[in-house]
């Protein structure tokens, strides 16, 4: 019977299986790996093969990939070059990528994420980007919703449902050219408080009333009358509708009850 000379063992039988492909390359296999299969019916890659598929098909079992540590990491590698690849690092699953990487639906005509070496990344609703990683932080592309409540349509909207502490800069160091508003009281006669309902098409953009943030019956100031006396407070959006930045009525508020007071002490 022909035998066949390892770097250390001999063995005998010309059907060999569940052989340790690593310690033969380093030549510290062991006897009791080396089994005999005298039921192999055909040349051994037909069996090999059937095992392993190579062109499609379904193989039965798992492929275990050692952690991807030391001077030959085991590695999964897709594309041609290095487009891809992924491997366990002992501690943590790793996706390595050369240049871009999607997460798609199953025939990639939805996008779910998209991410650049070194540039954005980015989160996809519906095949819509709505949140993005930006070189000065990050971007809300659609409303921002923080709590439990979902979000309208109207772009640029927070809703929190509780409260949201901020606080704006305002110290003198920051300023220049610093006057006091002239005739505040009248500007303050000028601008009406009111009650009002919204029109449905504005509700229906903001998601609909929910008593909560948005409410069909609600009160105000309109933007239109702020913005004849103090335009500094009102802005355009890129609808074409004014708004109002509410906090800033406060400077306002203040110089007016300060001119009503000096006129109480005449």
């Amino acid at each position: 019977m022909a035998t066949y000379e390892s770097k250390k063992y001999a063995f005998s039988g010309a059907n060999l299986s569940g052989i340790g492909a690593t310690n033969i390359a380093d030549g510290s296999v062991d006897n009791t790996e080396y089994q005999f299969i005298n039921s192999l019916s055909s040349n051994a890659q037909t069996q090999i093969t059937g095992r392993l598929q190579t062109a499609g098909g379904t193989m039965t079992g798992s492929v275990v990939f050692p952690d991807s540590t030391g001077p030959a990491p085991a590695r999964i590698q897709m594309g041609a070059g290095t487009d891809m690849k992924l491997y366990s690092n002992g501690t943590n699953g790793v996706i390595t990528v050369l240049n871009g990487f999607y997460v798609t639906n199953n025939d990639a005509s939805e996008t779910m994420i998209y991410a650049v070496p070194d540039g954005s990344v980015q989160l996809y609703h519906n095949n819509v980007g709505r949140l993005m990683t930006e070189a000065g932080g990050c971007r809300v592309d659609g409303g921002l919703s923080v709590g439990t409540t979902s979000v309208g349509s109207t772009t640029g909207e927070i809703r929190a449902i509780n409260e949201i502490t901020a606080y704006y800069s305002s110290d003198e160091r920051l300023k220049e050219n610093i006057t006091t508003i002239e005739n505040a009281l009248d500007k303050v006669n000028a601008i009406r408080g009111v009650k009002f309902d919204w029109k449905d098409d504005h509700i229906k953009n903001r998601g609909g009333e929910d008593g909560y943030f948005v409410r069909k019956h609600d009160v105000g100031i309109v933007a239109q009358d702020v913005e004849k006396v103090l335009p500094e407070v009102v802005a355009k959006r890129e609808d074409g509708t004014l708004g109002v930045k509410y906090e800033k009525l406060i400077g306002l508020l203040v110089q007016a009850i300060n001119e009503l007071s000096a006129k109480v002490k005449k």
